[in-house]
């Protein structure tokens, strides 16, 4: 069945044959998707890998992601970086309750999940699980979930997006470029690293 959003028809696969049909035997079809409008506020949003068109560097992207990341060879050879983040992890739940501190689960799974971006990324953890930046960083993070989420009037009647009638893309792009200038002070720390400067 389809339902319409405003100017958006929406296809519903109601059945895991009616989803088969979809994904498995008609995919070309059905692969494109719109661009919500709070994505655009975000500057080169084009060239991220969940919004490129399907084509050729789409399919180069997988290709590098599926030879470089997600081979069962890399992902082994991950697994020591992998039990020594819940080491730590774990570590400081202890560490909490014996000092008796409140322990907010969200707040040390984010943590210990940007750890784990950063070592495999990077080789190094570029950020303190404890610092400013970090609770910063997963401050930003939740506001940019929350306001990607959010219903946008914009995304249902496209010709309301010069207007940002909600503001939602205004209030999420203020979040962006804060997010952007700690990624340039994480960059920044690796090439202080890399040139022997801690």
């Amino acid at each position: 069945m389809t339902i319409e959003f405003g100017f958006n028809n929406i296809v519903v696969a109601s059945s895991a044959e009616m989803a088969k049909e979809i994904l498995q035997k008609h995919d070309a079809e059905f692969v494109g998707r719109p661009i919500p409008d709070t994505i655009t506020a975000e500057k080169g949003y084009e060239l991220a890998f969940p919004w490129l068109p399907t084509g050729t560097q789409w399919r180069k992207l997988r290709k590098i992601c599926n030879t470089h990341m997600f081979t069962p060879q890399k992902l082994d050879s991950m697994q020591h970086l992998r039990q020594a983040v819940v080491k730590t992890m774990v570590q400081r739940v202890v560490d909490a309750r014996e000092r008796g501190e409140e322990i907010y689960i969200g707040g040390i799974v984010f943590s210990t999940t940007m750890e784990m971006l950063s070592r495999t990324v990077f080789s190094a953890d570029m950020l303190d699980p404890g610092s400013d930046a970090m609770k910063e960083l997963q401050v930003l993070n939740a506001n940019i979930m929350v306001l990607e989420a959010k219903p946008n009037l914009s995304d249902y009647f496209p010709f309301l997006r010069p207007f940002d009638p909600q503001g939602i893309r205004r209030k999420i792009r203020a979040s962006y470029d804060r997010l952007q200038e700690l990624i340039d002070y994480i960059d920044q720390r690796i090439k202080c690293r890399s040139a022997g400067i801690r």
